[in-house]
């Protein structure tokens, strides 16, 4: 299931069907560990995304949802982050340009992990932000098949 949201295709729906009936018997027999539990959140979130207004991709999908609870989240929010020089230097200059800004913060709704969120605040001027922040992904170049095209989670992030 992580190639599909890799590559951003949807599965046909009876292929979709019989996924979320494999993944409901794997989840009763706790098979997953947490890799498998952060690669099934993320499909589910990439299902939410790509595919909203299709019943018979949320139909497929309800049940497991429901079964995997808040576990797929956790095993994301729970997941080690690396962090890039050029990361930190982004981190630098938002801070020099007067903002707050918290590195790696953690996406309460999704688990993820943001590489720097700008923190709304009145006291440095700018108006234009939403009242959550700003999300900033420091995409350098391992996030890059051969420097050229994004891959894995980076595609998701986007």
């Amino acid at each position: 299931i992580w190639t599909y949201a890799t590559l951003g295709v949807l599965p046909s729906t009876d292929l979709l069907a019989s996924m979320a009936s494999q993944t409901l018997v794997h989840l009763d027999q706790a098979a997953f560990g947490v890799l498998q539990l952060q690669q099934l959140h993320i499909f589910l979130v990439f299902l939410r995304l790509e595919s909203p207004s299709s019943p018979a991709v949320a139909a497929s999908f309800a049940t497991v949802e429901g079964r995997l609870g808040d576990v797929g989240r956790a095993a994301m929010a729970d997941s080690p982050v690396s962090e890039s020089n050029l990361q930190h230097q982004v981190v630098a200059l938002v801070r020099k340009l007067g903002f707050e800004c918290e590195e790696e913060a953690k996406d309460p709704v999704s688990g993820y992990s943001i590489d720097a969120l700008i923190k709304p605040s009145g006291s440095n001027g700018w108006e234009g932000g939403s009242s959550l922040g700003i999300a900033i992904e420091v995409d350098g170049p391992y996030h890059y098949l051969s420097n050229v095209l994004p891959f894995g989670i980076s595609l998701l992030l986007r």
